[in-house]
């Protein structure tokens, strides 16, 4: 398996994979955002994202959680289904994480995804933060620990 940065849309081998698990691939890689895809045999195992900013961003409850400092946010991993359990999630963390300008690196994933929380550990990332949102009355509550 080999890590590749991907600059800019005319470096992707295999673009439909791509559009296939990421329609908007092209608009992320114009707006900046870092984009590794991991490829065994000549073929995209997977890939991720990243980028900094200010925030981290939790669209499965659409809640924003904003920071002190930037960070280098790694987001919207995938691995093809046939290669998952091989290794290409630690390694696509791995390879945004040799991407990053900061030592700073999230990796956010919801608490009941027990295989992204055993491949973040596996790429040697620890625990930081747990955060809590909730609705009440329809109001929503934020905090973390």
């Amino acid at each position: 398996m080999e890590s590749r940065l991907i600059a800019s849309a005319d470096n992707v081998e295999q673009p439909d994979a791509l559009d296939e698990y990421c329609p908007d691939w092209r608009d992320r890689l114009s707006q900046g955002n870092c984009l590794i895809c991991v490829v065994s045999d000549g073929e995209i195992a997977g890939f991720g994202w990243g980028r900094e900013q200010n925030e981290l961003g939790f669209t499965y409850v659409d809640s924003r959680l904003p920071l002190e400092r930037a960070v280098f946010y790694v987001y919207d991993c995938y691995t093809l289904s046939h290669w998952r359990g091989k290794g290409v999630y630690q390694a696509i963390l791995k390879g945004l994480a040799e991407e990053a300008w900061t030592d700073e690196i999230y990796v956010a994933t919801r608490w009941n995804n027990t295989g992204s929380i055993k491949g973040i550990r596996k790429a040697g990332f620890m625990l930081d933060r747990v955060f809590i949102y909730f609705r009440i009355l329809g109001k929503p509550v934020r905090f973390h620990y």
